[in-house]
């Protein structure tokens, strides 16, 4: 493959984010990561979608209930903090160097403990930020 070709076909990548559609913080970062994502490579599915299946085949909805999941073209998942990380990868930009230096391993992992708790109390949270889904 000629270098053109693979600087085409990487640009060409879609990556799938699997979230809960019926969270408003999660809703809130869908549609802000959809507004940086000028280069349109994510692809956003809510766990409740019927189109789990073929989007994300694999991924159980009760681990998409309890955190986003980001899936590469060629299968490769990652959940909690390190998903959101990979999808901000993907924006370019300030975002993507932020989300490629803070997926690195031991910082993703030293995130996680702070994603788990706020996923798990992110009712609490919309509610202080007036997070909403239109």
């Amino acid at each position: 493959m000629s270098p053109t070709s693979v600087r085409e076909a990487g640009w060409n990548m879609t990556f799938t984010v699997v979230f809960d559609g019926e969270c408003a913080i999660c809703g809130a970062f869908r549609r802000w990561m959809e507004q940086h994502d000028t280069r349109r490579r994510l692809r956003f599915v809510a766990y409740q979608s019927s189109e789990l299946e073929d989007a994300a085949p694999g991924v159980a909805r009760e681990d998409a209930r309890r955190a986003l999941i980001f899936i590469r073209p060629g299968g490769h998942t990652f959940s909690g903090a390190r998903a959101v990380f990979e999808a901000m990868r993907q924006l370019g930009g300030f975002w993507g160097v932020l989300g490629a230096v803070m997926s690195w391993p031991p910082l993703s992992l030293a995130a996680e403990p702070f994603y788990r708790l706020f996923a798990r109390h992110r009712g609490r949270f919309a509610r202080f930020v007036h997070a909403h889904n239109p």
